[in-house]
């Protein structure tokens, strides 16, 4: 692949590679990449902590709820039948109290 601009895209390489000389890596190169590293990823750290607490707690309270809803002893209006509750309704006796005033 020949074309009338590599001339201009090798004097491009080479005025880039002038402007950013290469670093010769010293002992503690490593140790401060690293140091770098971990001083960007410490306030993500501290919101991934955020995260998982949260979620962790919405969990938590997603099965609390869960088994205080499916509780038959807790909650005895899921386990009447439409029978029972008309039975154990106070009210029941309010058409006859009124077709008695009429």
């Amino acid at each position: 692949m020949s074309g009338w601009n590599e001339p201009k895209l090798d004097e491009l390489f080479a005025a880039y590679r002038d402007a950013l000389p290469d670093r010769d890596p010293s002992a503690g190169f490593m140790p401060e990449l690293w140091r770098r590293i971990d001083q960007r990823r410490k306030p993500s750290l501290s919101f991934g902590r955020f995260a998982r607490v949260f979620v962790t707690a919405s969990l938590a309270l997603c099965f609390a709820l869960t088994a205080v809803t499916w509780s038959p002893s807790l909650n005895s209006v899921y386990t009447s039948t439409y029978v029972d509750v008309l039975d154990d309704d106070p009210n029941k006796d309010v058409d006859a109290i009124q077709r008695e005033s009429l």
